[in-house]
């Protein structure tokens, strides 16, 4: 039976710059996973512009029995995003995993995506600090006025209500970037969360004490940010919630992660090429904590354990007493080089390697 290509064209209208529609239809032939055929502009009239795509789908029999189309209902309940957020999530607590110190210990799923016990040295008390990962780049921006936002900020200040006395910190960690306000914004027309890393690194807390009054607060926190002195309100709030945004995907995390068990692989003794491939396994551990039992807490103890099993290879005591014996009988090995021949399998350099006599 013949093959076919079906082809499907999208028409994008809207009164906004062409190359902006471009882009737009860019990102939806992407998501849509398939290999764009043509894509450019085309008047419509009225001020507007409009985007042409035409995308193709990979070849299927031309019996249009074969063609299945999924209902637009089923459509609406993949789960693509949320997946996507938890796998983040799970690269992110990996990633702490990674840089915790020797006495340190992160926990999963117990308060906030992942929190993390702290010990300076010297210090009576652990500092705890909370993480919240939200991979929302696709939802757009995030400002003063979001709910994730205000949010976390409540969730800080509950932590510190039940923990009186001890130092307790909340990072906010997202994909998306910093946008402005369009509701309630700063007279200074500074954006919000800007505003906030400036009153915490010790500018003007009275504008963003007035900007937080102005959206829903909890009784609690309302009450502490109306009648908190200036050091206090920046102590205990805007130096303890830390927005980290415009953070790298998943992808780039997970990269990351990998690279930096590479520049440790000595202290596990590894090949740089298992100690990147150890990462899988550091993976799966950080899915079993998150998903058992209480406590869920993971250290460098059960780190190192994790890539000394990763890293290692089994080898049957019998082959190893014979290994071991033939390497006594080398005394010395000479390796020379020869130019100008090249090798018969393509992914050796043009060149060979003779061991000497």
């Amino acid at each position: 039976m013949s093959t076919a290509k079906t082809y499907y064209i999208a028409e994008l209208v809207g009164a906004v710059e062409g190359p902006a529609l471009l882009g737009v239809a860019t990102l939806l032939a992407n998501a849509l996973v398939f290999p764009l055929e043509r894509i450019g502009q085309m008047p419509v009239g009225d001020g507007n512009t409009g985007v042409l795509v035409l995308w193709e789908t990979a070849s299927s029999e031309a019996d249009p029995s074969r063609i299945w189309s999924v209902p637009p209902e089923d459509v609406s309940r993949q789960a693509t995003a949320a997946l996507r957020g938890y796998v983040y999530q799970l690269h992110a607590s990996a990633a702490a995993w990674l840089a915790l110190g020797p006495d340190d210990e992160i926990y999963l799923e117990v308060a906030e995506d992942y929190t993390e016990l702290l010990r300076k040295p010297g210090a009576v008390d652990d500092v705890l600090r909370a993480t919240q990962v939200k991979d929302t780049r696709e939802s757009g921006a995030v400002t003063l006025n979001s709910p994730d936002v205000l949010a976390a900020i409540e969730a800080l200040h509950r932590l510190r209500v039940c923990n009186p006395g001890r130092e307790a910190k909340l990072v906010f960690l997202t994909t998306s970037c910093i946008g402005q306000e369009r509701k309630d914004a700063l007279p200074s027309g500074v954006a919000g969360l800007t505003a906030w890393e400036a009153a915490a690194s010790g500018g003007d807390v009275e504008e963003l004490r007035v900007a937080l009054l102005q959206r829903m607060l909890s009784e609690g926190l309302r009450a502490f940010v109306a009648n908190s002195p200036p050091e206090q309100l920046r102590a205990e709030l805007l130096r303890s919630v830390v927005f980290a945004c415009g953070m790298q995907d998943w992808r780039a995390l997970e990269e990351g992660n990998r690279r930096a068990l590479m520049a440790l692989r000595n202290e596990f003794q590894a090949t740089a090429d298992m100690a990147y491939r150890a990462y899988d396994a550091v993976f799966c551990e950080a899915v079993a904590c998150a998903l058992g039992p209480a406590p869920r807490r993971l250290n460098t103890a059960q780190l190192r354990a994790c890539l000394e099993r990763a890293t290692s290879i089994a080898v049957p005591s019998s082959v190893a007493v014979n290994l071991l014996g033939s390497v006594r009988k080398v005394r010395t090995v000479r390796i020379s080089a020869m130019t100008g021949w090249r090798p018969a399998w393509p992914s050796v350099t043009n060149s060979r390697m003779q061991l000497g006599n």
